[in-house]
């Protein structure tokens, strides 16, 4: 932890905890259907009658894991078997791992993972229900939600993988320092915490950031974010849509009040605008996107002459 400082490492250190935070609501709702699905298969393989895995305990319990683990019978002289195992391998808690809540749990983390060995002991045409609560859980669970969780998790490191998350990350680094790790009187230092810091930025990032926000304020929200006139001129962009938009319209509010001033009752001219589309600085008139500037003629009785 202590190389997060530096950007070879700590731009990845960003990307971890980011991608940690965005899919957390989606690994708890996981966990929640695995929980589910273990309490589904422990009620229906867990045995009727307690177990002792030390000492055997024959019954008619299909769950019991003293029936479910290996024996052995002895072929005779006629080549029947012997209606009785002569050996039988002691169970353990694998055996039945549905035999305990926590083994359970355990049997279905293995088996999100394809690992199904904790089912092997269980016949699937004889219990049709265990056949269908897995089938269940390996469509649902191991191939949709784990598929839908490695796209949410190429989603998060996309959108964290930038270099700004490593700089959001050094300053929090930076706060700590400054408040854990700094003596008050290290803390007045200018040498240190300068009155004024001079930020250095290229002229291209600053450029696509501007698009960027005025694109973004454009078309979802109502408050937009000011950027001055001043750094425009300086960076060589152009003012955002809505800017050129209004100052176009109080032009032609100032230029009809003008010119009613002028004419009195004679001759009136108005202004209006047919579309309103992107500006650019050469268009043609008519053509899509471009703004159609129309002059109307108006006579004392009333009729508009185009």
């Amino acid at each position: 932890l202590f190389f997060r400082v530096f950007e070879s490492y700590g731009r990845y250190f960003a990307i971890m905890l980011g991608v940690a935070k965005h899919v957390f609501s989606f690994v708890m709702i996981l966990f929640i259907i695995i929980i589910s699905f273990a309490h589904a298969f422990y009620i229906l393989l867990t045995p009727q009658q307690d177990v002792d895995l030390n000492s055997p305990v024959i019954n008619n319990d299909r769950n019991n894991p003293w029936l479910l683990t290996d024996q052995y019978y002895q072929i005779n002289s006629d080549g029947s078997y012997s209606k009785s195992p002569v050996l039988v391998r002691q169970p353990d808690s694998s055996t039945n791992m549905f035999a305990w809540p926590q083994t359970s749990l355990l049997a279905m983390y293995l088996l999100l993972t394809g690992d199904s060995s904790s089912l092997s002991s269980f016949p699937y045409l004889e219990r049709h229900s265990l056949a269908l609560l897995t089938i269940t859980f390996s469509f649902f669970t191991v191939i949709y939600l784990m598929n839908l969780f490695i796209g949410l998790l190429n989603n998060a490191i996309e959108v964290n993988n930038d270099h700004a998350n490593y700089l959001i990350e050094k300053s929090r680094i930076i706060g700590e320092i400054e408040l854990f790790h700094l003596f008050p009187h290290q803390r007045r230092w200018r040498t240190w915490f300068p009155d004024v810091i001079y930020y250095e930025v290229p002229v291209d990032e600053v450029r696509k950031q501007i698009h960027q926000l005025d694109s973004t304020a454009r078309s979802s929200s109502n408050y937009s974010p000011i950027i001055s006139s001043r750094l425009r001129d300086i960076v060589d962009v152009p003012k955002s849509y809505n800017q050129q938009q209004q100052d176009l319209l109080s032009e032609f509010e100032a230029i009809n009040s003008f010119l009613k001033k002028i004419n009195g009752e004679g001759i009136h001219r108005q202004f209006s605008i047919s579309s309103i589309g992107n500006t650019s600085k050469l268009f043609k008139p008519g053509t899509p996107g471009t703004r159609d500037i129309k002059t109307y003629f108006s006579d004392p009785d009333g009729t508009y002459i185009d």
